[in-house]
């Protein structure tokens, strides 16, 4: 993580044990209804020939296992000096720019924890959308404690239709639809249409400013209107109107925290403040933003615990990091 500008995970890695889990599953599409996964895997031959597409796209998600589920009481361990000392001569004479956390388990017998400035703040970016994704399968979860299906089919059925919260946002998304030749890549609009699980894979797999600000619009509904969710759009336009601005800070605010504090992480040392579009930020206000190598590593922990809200919620979070598009913000290391 360089200062002043994060790079997402690149600096903040785990090394696992590969454990059978596959990079960019495609065949995704009917647990989630995700339609450009369906588009890329009627067109892999001609991505894979292209490099659009790595291999591991081709493997079943049922190969992504959750690498640490039995062995909860797992911990960071101390930093070990001497890798710490290798780490930073590495980085060389810049390294007061950078935060790096590594926490290697690729010898189970054998953990290791090396890091250099793991405990330095900086506002996290596009990462605090983790804390989104999070968020949501908190909500889900406390909806829907015992039955995993309604949490699925909730996200799988639930339309939402970009708005003003998307100004703006220079990231590009892909559309797909049963018959198109191609997948195309292009900013959101408003009144483009698509699932929850859709606006989720937006989110991390393009890093959308704008399916993140949509997806905590819909958050702050989701606790709002509890089991009426989804509501009308009359009424959900009627309570992101006429409701008093401090309500919906409020809301934001602990569907944002509460779920960082239930899972065992320091909201100190991570957490997102708010929507990550102007027009989204002036109509929901937020707070600040903060994050450390160390807290996202632990985050990372926990997800491969399975002790992210549940092992369902640990397991469906690491789907949609394996479904994202090739990027270092999510780690590419040939282990994961």
């Amino acid at each position: 993580m360089r200062r002043g500008a994060w790079s997402g995970l690149a600096c903040s890695w785990l090394l696992f044990v590969a454990g059978g889990a596959a990079a960019y599953p495609l065949d995704g599409d009917e647990h989630t209804g995700i339609v450009r996964l369906r588009g890329y895997r009627e067109q892999q031959e001609r991505l894979l020939e292209r490099g659009t597409l790595a291999p591991g796209a081709l493997l079943p998600m049922d190969r992504i296992v959750l690498s640490l589920e039995g062995r909860p009481g797992l911990e960071i361990p101390p930093p070990d000096e001497a890798l710490s000392r290798r780490l930073r001569s590495v980085l060389g004479p810049h390294a007061s720019r950078y935060a790096v956390s590594v926490l290697d388990l690729s010898d189970p017998a054998q953990i290791r924890y090396f890091a250099h400035q793991e405990d330095l703040h900086q506002n996290p970016g596009s990462v605090g959308k983790l804390i989104v994704a999070l968020a949501w399968m908190q909500a889900l979860a406390d909806r829907f404690p015992a039955d995993p299906e309604a949490r699925a089919a909730l996200l799988r059925t639930t339309e939402v239709v970009a708005d003003a919260y998307i100004r703006s946002d220079e990231h590009e998304v892909p559309f797909w639809a049963p018959g198109d030749s191609r997948i195309v890549k292009r900013r959101l609009r408003e009144g483009d249409r698509g699932s929850l699980y859709t606006y989720l894979d937006w989110m991390l797999s393009s890093s959308s400013n704008a399916a993140a600000s949509m997806l905590l619009q819909q958050l702050v509904l989701f606790r709002h209107f509890g089991e009426r969710y989804p509501t009308s759009p009359e009424e959900a336009e009627s309570f992101l109107t006429a409701s008093p601005i401090k309500e919906r800070q409020a809301l934001l605010e602990a569907l944002l925290i509460d779920p960082i504090v239930r899972n065992g992480l320091d909201p100190e040392r991570f957490r997102q403040g708010g929507l990550f579009t102007h027009e989204g930020k002036r109509r929901i206000p937020g707070g600040s933003s903060t994050a450390t190598t160390r807290e996202l590593v632990t985050y990372l922990l926990r997800m491969e615990q399975g002790r992210l809200v549940d092992r369902w919620s640990s397991l469906e979070l690491k789907r949609l990091l394996y479904l994202t598009d090739r990027r270092i913000r999510y780690a590419s290391h040939p282990a994961l």
